[in-house]
């Protein structure tokens, strides 16, 4: 007897063999798939927006309109026995709404095109269009989705996608941020090369997987996570968040959420935006322009995003409060950026569509260090010059099969080229500095998506698929020409995931106390080149007892790759003396440390829990409240445990880094390890027989992180009897995480201490809209922090600021916007600081831009 068993690198291929039986079976099994039944309707003539709201609410699916489309329209009453579609017909019929496309769970309506030709973002189909947290069409994610459009992002008086999410009470400005100083508590959190990186709940952004379109992009800088900067805002229709670990539907780095941001994938005429902008106290001049434009026609259409942007810096002489340190200083880099993007859509024949998008992205910026105030950065300071260059190419072709399934194959690759150049001064004199995180990705994928069978609740949907990815670093220092470090690195990966929705009970199913049941199972495993295996799974739940009240749940693990260069960077080994440690150890006797990559790091590892309560109560027209409990487990954490080698050989808390009385054999590996062979600190002896132990300093899988909390979110929008549209917002969330940093040690406190999150942070937004004007203020409340850095431990006051903006339409085509963030020119609260170069307030909180005034003029034609 035989048997066939799949082996790596042969999974994948077993894996696609299998998957497209499994494809083909659940097709013709399809083919006997039911239309949906004549339903009874009861809805009153109102708005469309509300009409719609109440379709959603009695045929037990979602509905997804462009908001703009429906406004000011209004539909007749629907009472009696309609199929979906003809409902739909109903409703829509005089409107600017048309059907684009009915699933199993949800409903896509798209802007009807005018024949002027109007400059005009039209909402994609769903096939296009990526549901954040499920592979499945259509599907309703076990966790609460954020989301953002283009004209909401603009309204909070935003230029960019970045801070757009950083004002997001679940994200944190820690990280890779144009605004981040010196010195912040985490080698994290630094400003590498001026870019924007999300990073929610504070976990760090190489914790936060972005997608472009539901597709990766390439790393960015030194550690795992995307450049948000290299997106223009004017091409971009929304981004969406989950705060949810996600690893079993996207892979590595997915644990404290997703990002996902769609762009406009069809666009017909053109739009011109300008905007200035510059902050009150100085610094921070903005002038941005950005172009869109496109072709839409009825086999598909393309869209361009142009978007150029000079930004001057902020210098410690424009503030007050930075009086202590040499005025030459940056608080904020000199940016200058160029981005071009494209997306678009074709039918190439009625069953087969085409998708695709690329970006090409260049940087540059400057910022300014010196440490001793009235001396100037070029006697013991520095000035750094990065300059980013990236670029992605993607690819999909969607295939209808008929029956409700569809199978899509994808390509893609991409690159993120940060350069570091820099002068750094001692004495008077200079060394140039040269480094490059050069980073490489391209992927495959094919999977699909459609119908098994049919449960009680409506049909059994499934998702399966496979891919291939490969990402490359390639790392050089050097200074004045000498080299200090380099590495070239592949990392490749197979992949194979499947996502299964089982609808247990409908409403059709007349089943008390239960209004909707939804199981959702996930697993995703893969094998990496350079890494032990990981699976994961996930599972979710969505339970609805009436049309008011929805509970949502989810349970999962994720987990994320080490970066490069935590595996891969160039290693150190120090000779040291044995001193200050009287006659525990004999005179004369040395030791080595060795610090730097670890090729010996695994993955680490999350569990995640998620519990959503959502009320939409029928007696407060447009009201939602959504209510949720987060909990994450992060084990396996990697990091450097030691800052300081004081009494590493007697601290009990350090044993797990410490070999005593190393074998010859230990010792010389350790030498042959390091880059630039063995170093010595201070006046050892350099006899090796008297080293009595060997310390690893390296990155180590050491640390942990518990995190839980709650994030609030109420969202109501209603219409006043004179036609002014209102929309009140509130969102908040609670954060208490504490982190272990290896075995032998105590938990400590994160959050709500300086450069970590907030324990509290609340954003509230009240918005009106009448014809043609609209203004939106937003009141940004942050609980204060503990700086325990040092004792006796200092409060840091909380922190509060308003924004406004407003929008006025000047023409049918012209619209102007002024914007003004920080009214009342709050300034960061102070920090302790203990060197020339450090802010005095922690930029991961908190900003030295105070009060930014912008004006934008918008023209379509």
């Amino acid at each position: 007897m035989h048997s066939l068993t799949c082996r790596s690198p042969a999974r994948t291929t077993c894996f696609l063999l299998g998957f497209t039986a499994l494809v083909s079976f659940a097709w013709i099994g399809a083919a006997n798939a039911q239309s949906a039944p004549v339903r009874t309707y009861s809805i009153p003539a109102q708005s469309t927006q509300q009409a719609l709201k109440a379709l959603a609410e009695q045929s037990g699916r979602q509905i997804l309109f462009p908001f703009d489309a429906a406004k000011d329209a209004r539909s007749p009453a629907l009472v009696g026995d309609y199929t979906l579609s003809d409902a739909l017909l109903k409703l829509t019929e005089g409107t600017k709404l048309d059907v684009a496309e009915i699933t199993d769970t949800a409903i896509y309506l798209k802007a009807r095109q005018s024949k002027e030709g109007q400059a005009k973002a039209v909402e994609a189909a769903p096939q296009d269009v990526v549901v954040i947290g499920s592979r499945i069409r259509g599907a309703r994610p076990s966790a609460p989705v954020i989301r953002q459009t283009e004209e909401e992002i603009q309204m909070g008086g935003f230029s960019n996608v970045g801070d757009a999410l950083m004002s997001l009470p679940q994200a944190h400005g820690g990280g890779q941020n144009p605004g981040v100083g010196v010195s912040q508590g985490s080698y994290l959190n630094a400003n590498t090369n001026s870019g924007s990186k999300a990073n929610l709940r504070g976990i760090g952004a190489d914790a936060t997987l972005t997608l472009l379109n539901g597709h990766r992009l390439a790393d960015d800088s030194a550690t795992a996570g995307a450049d948000l900067s290299t997106i223009p805002l004017a091409a971009i229709d929304r981004f969406e968040v989950i705060a949810d670990g996600a690893s079993a539907l996207y892979g590595s780095d997915a644990v404290g959420g997703v990002v996902n941001v769609v762009l406009k994938r069809r666009f017909s005429g053109l739009r011109l935006d300008a905007r200035v902008g510059g902050a009150t106290q100085g610094g921070l001049g903005q002038q941005q322009l950005s172009l869109v434009t496109g072709l839409d026609g009825e086999r598909g259409g393309v869209m361009i995003g142009i978007d150029a942007t000079e930004i001057d810096p902020i210098v410690a002489s424009q503030r007050a409060y930075t009086y202590a340190m040499d005025g030459v200083n940056t608080l904020y880099p000199q940016i200058s950026k160029r981005n071009v993007i494209i997306a678009g859509q074709y039918a190439l024949t009625p069953d087969l569509d085409l998708r695709f998008d690329g970006l090409v992205s260049r940087r540059n910026s400057t910022s300014i260090a010196s440490p001793v105030k009235g001396e100037g950065y070029q006697r013991n300071g520095n000035i750094a010059m990065p300059e980013t260059t990236a670029h992605s190419l993607f690819a999909a072709l969607d295939y209808r099969l008929g029956h409700g399934w569809q199978v899509t194959g994808q390509v893609q690759s991409g690159k993120d080229d940060s350069q570091l150049y820099g002068l750094l001064y001692s004495n008077g004199v200079g060394a140039v500095s040269a480094l490059c995180y050069c980073n490489a990705m391209r992927a495959s994928e094919v999977f699909a998506e459609g119908p098994l069978f049919r449960l009680p609740g409506g049909p059994v949907r499934l998702a399966i698929g496979a891919g291939t990815r490969e990402n490359r670093m390639a790392y050089t220092r050097t200074l004045s020409g000498n080299s200090v470090g380099r590495f070239d690195v592949t990392r490749t990966n197979d992949y194979q995931f499947a996502e299964l929705s089982l609808p247990l009970v409908s409403k059709d199913n007349s089943v008390s106390f239960v209004d909707r049941l939804i199981l959702t199972l996930a697993t995703r495993h893969e094998a990496f080149s350079d890494l032990e295996d990981v699976s994961v799974p996930k599972v979710g739940l969505v339970y609805a007892p009436n049309d008011t009240l929805t509970f949502k749940g989810s349970w999962g693990k994720s987990f994320k790759a080490p970066d490069f260069l935590q595996r891969y960077n160039v290693q150190q080994t120090i000779l040291r003396n044995v001193s200050g440690y009287g006659t525990t150890f004999p005179t004369g006797a040395t030791y080595l440390s060795m610090s730097g990559g670890n090729t010996t790091l695994k993955p680490e590892r999350a569990t995640t829990k998620t519990f959503t309560l959502e009320y939409t109560p029928k007696a407060v027209d447009g009201l939602t409240v959504s209510l949720s409990y987060f909990d994450i487990d992060y084990t396996d954490r990697i990091s450097v445990l030691l800052t300081s080698y004081t009494g590493v050989l007697t601290n009990p808390v350090y044993t797990t880094l410490v070999t005593f009385n190393p074998s010859q054999a230990q010792i010389n590996a350790a030498i042959a390890g390091a880059a630039v062979g063995l170093q010595v600190s201070g006046s050892p002896s350099r006899d090796l027989t008297r080293v009595i132990a060997l310390v690893d300093n390296r990155w180590q899988n050491a640390s942990a992180l518990r995190l839980n909390g709650y994030d609030l979110a109420v969202d109501h929008r209603f219409t006043s009897a004179a036609g002014s549209e209102y929309v009140l917002s509130v969102s908040a969330s609670h954060l208490k995480s504490r982190q272990q940093l290896s075995p032998t040690q105590a938990y400590y406190a994160l959050s709500g201490t300086v450069f970590d999150p907030a324990q509290l942070r609340v954003r509230a937004g009240l918005g009106w809209r009448h014809g043609g004007a609209s203004v939106q203020t937003y009141v940004n409340y942050m609980q204060g922090l503990t700086d325990d850095r040092r004792q006796p431990w200092v409060d840091v006051p909380a922190y509060t600021t308003v924004d406004v903006s407003g929008r006025l339409q000047l023409g049918e085509q012209t619209h102007l916007s002024l914007s003004v963030q920080n009214l009342f020119n709050q300034e960061p609260p102070l920090i302790f600081t203990s060197y020339g170069t450090e802010t005095p307030f922690d930029t991961t909180n908190h900003s030295a831009i105070g009060r930014y005034v912008s004006l934008t003029l918008s023209r379509s034609f």
